[in-house]
């Protein structure tokens, strides 16, 4: 009892620690993006060769590849996946579940605050390949964001989406896993964002699919009663 209560701890403190470090990488991302020395492109370091880079492995299938990734993680895609895994999740009697996703991406509204404090600038035809024309900010990535959130949800509700088979919730995932690299690496090739744009978009949708998760499972404890048919989040 007391070894399980001692695991329980240790696992409840690096979950602190791995979120602590998360929120300062982060707001140390913001603030380097926002105060970068060179006014004009505001890059962090590596993030131009890291783009030149990627695109010179550009070869006659990759760029179609990329573009139909990128489209993949916009906001029409993104708001029919959310409709049909909540009707999923309804249809398998797992409504409390199905609030998960809905409530992950809810944290997207962020983003356009984000990028007016930021104010970063995208990338230019000038130091790196621009395969489609973007408005806006650079920072965070919004296609980022929202391929952890709503697609990480997914990975954690794959149970119960995909019932008790084992390779079925398998495959399920590591198509989930696939599908959040493959959208950030799209807007790296696609010259529409910087490396570090990336990983600010993965770094808050991860955040925000944590406190998804955590407010899921404080309902589940505390709640009186749930849904028919919705098990505690696990």
């Amino acid at each position: 009892m007391v070894t399980a209560e001692i695991r329980t701890a240790s696992r409840r403190k690096r979950r602190r620690l791995l979120l602590a470090a998360a929120v300062l990488t982060f707001a140390g991302l913001c603030v380097a993006a926002a105060l970068a020395p060179s006014w004009e492109t505001r890059t962090l370091p590596g993030d131009p060769a890291a783009s030149q880079w990627f695109q010179s492995l550009g070869g006659g299938w990759l760029e179609p590849f990329m573009r139909s990734a990128s489209r993949l993680g916009g906001a029409l895609p993104m708001t029919l996946l959310l409709i049909a895994a909540t009707m999923v999740l309804i249809a398998r009697s797992h409504r409390f579940h199905a609030l998960a996703v809905p409530i992950a991406a809810s944290g997207a509204l962020l983003i356009p605050v984000l990028k007016e404090l930021v104010d970063r600038p995208r990338p230019t035809p000038d130091m790196v390949l621009v395969l489609s024309n973007v408005s806006g900010h650079s920072f965070p990535s919004g296609h980022a964001f929202l391929a952890v959130a709503a697609f990480g949800a997914l990975f954690y509700l794959a149970g119960q989406i995909c019932g008790p088979n084992r390779w079925a919730v398998l495959a399920f995932r590591g198509a989930m896993g696939f599908a959040i690299l493959a959208i950030g690496a799209s807007r790296i090739y696609l010259g529409v964002h910087w490396t570090s744009d990336i990983l600010g978009g993965y770094l808050l949708g991860g955040l925000a699919l944590f406190a998804t998760i955590q407010l899921l499972e404080a309902l589940a404890r505390f709640l009186p009663t749930r849904p028919s048919g919705s098990p505690a989040v696990s």
